[in-house]
């Protein structure tokens, strides 16, 4: 038996051009080791055989690069002559269907996924793009322009594609780019975003940003998806912790970028859940960062349905910031709840009756290490405000007093109070290392405190099922991760429906009350000084188990 060097392969198959253009790692995957003799037909007869015009040539086709051109100073795709699949004129790929006089112009930017790596004209995203809006009963006709890029992902290229537009009112602009090739810029992307959308709204054009999604955080991958992300992400998939894949964290965890984004009003849709299965259409992706044509047309869909939303039209100019948490909520509500956190709000109603038309239900979580006159007084303040009570205690036994301490003490400091109360275990799903891991590391800067998944989770799933109207906090000065956790729920639960009450911490003579500060008479068994900080139930406990020498 032959063994044939990948380039001989490609030779052999009528690859030519693909042959010589993998000696230079065109296309991308082409370089990799793992696209091998013995690879090829297994990875790309699923994702084209159904093409009537599927062949070895049409592959040569699809793929073809002849890499970039520099105009207006910014990147753009070179021409690629004698192909019947793929042309482009000033750099700008075609795009199928364009209507000869439209009212107004949907502008795509990003990389070669944009472009459309592996898929002819008629299967690009703005192709199939423009044949829905050509479709559809609108008022007013689109253009959709390809300004995708192949090889380029530097987000300042975007930028300069985007100030070369004849941007006019009611316009579109989609960037499309990845957080994996953000992550150690963020602070610069954000800043171009942000001036991007600055720019956008002065024209009044409608500003939209997206996530491609990728084969290592797909939901129920199938076997060849697990194949690519293995061989194409290095050992993602293989080494043992909690991002592995379909795991719980990669459901809820939403990109920090993206966060970011929505924090500093700029609409960023994630389009991971898209492509999580179980769905219809096969198999999509080539690599670990490319799909084929049917992925790109689910992309298409997705966009033509947030163009007609009428709420995204009057909200993508300006502020919009109300759109964007409502989006991530109904994210976060309908894609990414599991059987877990479902079983665990069925186990608190079960223990707490639902709440009567028209009453306000209100809610403390607390850690209580320990409960103190401090949080007495918060539960007390709250109560006043509303007809029922959850308190959810935090489960995680990080702190200093074990969780069923914490819990039994709440339930004996509060057994005065009349009206309804229920204290309920936090669970995994509220201030958890799993939601919130950055609440146990206590030395944490402010500026990297991220309690966004906490507090979506619990705004967007949590409180509507409980029929929670409002959280209670406490007034926190001088904690930077207690503070920034309280800025993030100001943030996003009043768009969500939920009331957020900050209430000022109770002074005892010239003591703020505080788990600390007890925490600290306790270490030099000053119970003297710890006794008016806390209730008779919380000092009995401590003098009990602490006051002995």
């Amino acid at each position: 038996m032959n063994i044939f060097s990948l380039r001989q392969w490609l030779q052999r198959l009528g690859l030519k051009a693909l042959a010589a253009g993998s000696r230079k790692g065109h296309p991308p995957y082409l370089s990799q080791a793992w696209f091998s003799r013995r690879h090829i037909k297994r990875l790309m007869d699923p994702l084209y055989a159904e093409l009537p015009q599927y062949s070895p040539a049409y592959l040569t086709y699809i793929f073809a690069n002849k890499g970039n051109i520099i105009r207006n100073g910014a990147i753009y795709n070179a021409a690629i002559e004698d192909n019947p699949y793929v042309h482009i004129a000033d750099g700008i790929r075609q795009t199928i269907g364009q209507p000869e006089t439209p009212d107004h112009n949907v502008y795509l930017l990003g990389p070669s996924y944009v472009y459309g790596v592996g898929a002819e004209d008629a299967h690009t995203i703005a192709s199939f793009l423009q044949e829905q809006l050509n479709g559809a009963a609108v008022p007013r006709k689109y253009a959709v322009h390809n300004y995708g890029v192949r090889g380029s992902r530097q987000i300042e290229n975007y930028f300069l594609q985007l100030r070369t537009l004849n941007l006019r009112e009611g316009d579109f602009v989609f960037i499309l780019y990845s957080n994996a090739m953000t992550f150690y810029k963020k602070d610069i992307y954000l800043q171009i975003l942000l001036e991007m959308k600055q720019y956008c709204e002065r024209s009044k054009v409608h500003f939209i940003t997206m996530l491609r999604p990728t084969p290592d955080k797909v939901v129920n991958l199938s076997k060849r998806e697990k194949y690519i992300a293995r061989r194409s992400l290095g050992q993602m998939g293989k080494e043992k912790s909690i991002f592995t894949f379909s795991s719980p964290v990669q459901r809820f965890c939403l990109s920090s970028l993206q966060i970011h984004c929505i924090n500093n009003g700029i609409p960023c849709f994630d389009l991971q859940p898209l492509f999580n299965r179980p769905h219809s259409s096969g198999e999509l992706f080539i690599d670990k960062g490319h799909w084929n044509y049917k992925g790109n047309k689910i992309i298409a869909n997705f966009i033509f349905t947030i163009m007609q939303d009428k709420k995204v039209q009057q909200e993508s100019i300006g502020t919009i910031d109300t759109f964007c948490s409502r989006y991530i909520a109904n994210l976060v509500r309908e894609k990414h709840c599991n059987e877990d956190i479902e079983y665990w709000i069925r186990t608190v109603v079960s223990s707490s009756p639902l709440p009567k038309k028209g009453e306000r239900i209100g809610s403390i979580v607390m850690n209580a290490n320990p409960f103190t006159y401090g949080h007495l007084y918060l539960i007390e303040q709250a109560i006043e405000r509303v007809d029922a009570l959850y308190i959810f205690v935090v489960e995680e036994n990080k702190s200093f007093f074990s969780f069923d301490d914490r819990f039994s003490l709440i339930k004996k400091g509060i057994e005065h109070l009349k009206k309804p109360i229920f204290v309920i275990p936090s669970g995994n799903f509220i201030i958890s290392s799993f939601t919130f891991p950055g609440y146990f590391t206590k030395d944490t800067e402010r500026y990297n405190v991220d309690s966004s998944l906490d507090i979506l989770l619990y705004g967007a799933v949590i409180a509507p099922a409980l029929g929670i109207t409002d959280r209670f906090v406490g007034e926190e000065p001088s904690c930077n991760v207690t503070s920034a956790y309280n800025e993030t729920m100001f943030t996003f639960l009043p768009k969500l429906q939920v009331n957020v009450h900050v209430i000022p911490r109770k002074v005892c003579g010239d003591v703020v009350i505080s788990a600390s500060t007890v925490r600290q008479y306790l270490a030099r068994k000053d119970f003297e000084a710890l006794r008016p900080l806390v209730p008779p139930s919380t000092y009995t406990y401590l003098l009990e188990t602490f006051g002995a020498s």
